[in-house]
């Protein structure tokens, strides 16, 4: 490339990836590497589809820096916008975006260990740079989509008429030790379609859950509490 960019540019075979660093390199220098990027891409006669093009954020920091970029004028999607409805059950869709995280860990793990790891396994590669899967990610956000749901943090009653509770007789907190029951009875759809709708997969894998940690109360513990025990679930049995 004869273009002069201060971020560090990954050309691929028919892709092209751009790194910097926030504390190394303002966001208007980042910008201004976008548009240099973009004036060469013309002048060669190889327009960007900014569709195709996204942006994401790699850091361990609490309060992370999040820039909005433009391409050509269009603004650029974040990888893991809306992951509630974005979140394909076919194997062939979504592997395609695990390949772009994969990529990104790889890249990673050259800049913090000095070599690329050609021959190591992707989740070996996404563990050492401290990055969880997005399938994992998109799992963990699903479930706490649905808890959020049922303790009244997120309103949405034509979500909330589709989950049939089941209500336990004769159960009284304190009175021993209690039977676990199901969360809600698993919905039941006309198509393979209707049973891959967020609702369709979140109910069975709240009962599992339940099934499976039987300290975890919905109602009782705290967001925080029942974040570390999906995540520790997830992990462990998916």
């Amino acid at each position: 490339m004869n273009c002069h960019v201060r971020s560090a540019a990954i050309l691929q075979k028919r892709s092209l990836e751009m790194v910097c660093s926030h504390t190394s390199c303002p966001a208007s220098l980042e910008l201004r590497d976008i548009d240099a990027v973009v004036a060469w891409s013309e002048t060669n006669r190889l327009a960007f589809n900014a569709s195709k093009c996204k942006s994401i954020t790699f850091t361990r920091s609490k309060s992370p820096i999040l820039v909005s970029y433009e391409l050509a004028g269009s603004p650029l999607e974040r990888l893991e916008y809306n992951s509630i409805v974005w979140d394909p059950q076919e194997k062939l869709y979504s592997v395609m975006i695990e390949k772009v995280q994969r990529k990104f860990a790889r890249f990673i793990y050259k800049r913090e260990y000095g070599y690329y790891p050609f021959l190591y396994p992707s989740i070996f590669v996404s563990g050492m740079v401290g990055l969880d899967t997005l399938e994992l990610r998109r799992k963990h956000v699903h479930m706490l989509h649905y808890y959020f749901l049922l303790i009244g943090r997120i309103d949405n009653p034509s979500v909330r008429e589709t989950i049939h509770f089941y209500v336990p007789d004769q159960y009284l907190r304190g009175s021993g030790r209690r039977r676990h029951r199901l969360l809600a009875s698993s919905p039941s759809w006309r198509s393979p379609h209707g049973g891959n709708c967020p609702t369709g997969r979140a109910v069975p894998m709240l009962n599992d859950f339940l099934q499976r940690n039987l300290d975890a109360d919905l109602f009782f513990d705290g967001v925080n509490i029942m974040s570390r025990h999906i995540l520790r679930y997830l992990n462990n049995f998916n």
